[in-house]
């Protein structure tokens, strides 16, 4: 019987380091991941490889700390504005949105961004009181040229 090597692959010492260096990161992403769900977090749908999606992964919410703020602020200012609708101009992928639907009774978000579009409503999905509408706004009539930043789909303008 023939030891035959049906396929065979080698790999560079450098490549191997690389691999070994990244598995803290990984397992430690799998370690959030898992907080974040017990937590209750929603799981949004996210670019891969985008500024935004980095932030969602590691700490649940894109400027968590920032909404925080902002809300603890607005209730203590305040606490009737809370009732009615928000909205989320440029809303991105919802991240938000998905915020404001736990304090306003509706949220509109607006994006532009056909593709990003889609999922906004994806994760539109995880409140009921959310509506999404693909369009721009701005303070002129006119049309628009939209300049996407594939690293940061959030910053595109």
């Amino acid at each position: 019987m023939s030891d035959k090597v049906l396929f065979e692959k080698t790999s560079g010492r450098w490549a191997v380091i690389k691999e070994l260096c990244l598995w803290p990161v990984y397992a430690g992403l799998h370690r959030v991941t898992r907080q974040h769900l017990q937590q209750g977090q929603r799981q949004l749908t996210v670019f891969a490889f985008d500024h935004i999606a980095h932030n969602i992964n590691l700490f649940g919410v894109y400027e968590r700390a920032e909404l925080e703020t902002f809300f603890a602020w607005l209730i203590a200012q305040r606490p009737s504005t809370l009732t009615g609708t928000a909205l989320d101009v440029g809303a991105n992928i919802g991240n938000h949105g998905l915020y404001f639907t736990d304090y306003f009774d509706h949220v509109i978000s607006f994006e532009p961004n056909p593709r990003t579009f889609k999922i906004l409503q994806l994760n539109a999905e995880l409140a009921e009181n959310m509506t999404c509408v693909n369009i721009g706004l701005s303070d002129a009539d006119g049309t628009a040229t939209l300049h996407v930043d594939p690293s940061n789909m959030g910053g595109s303008s």
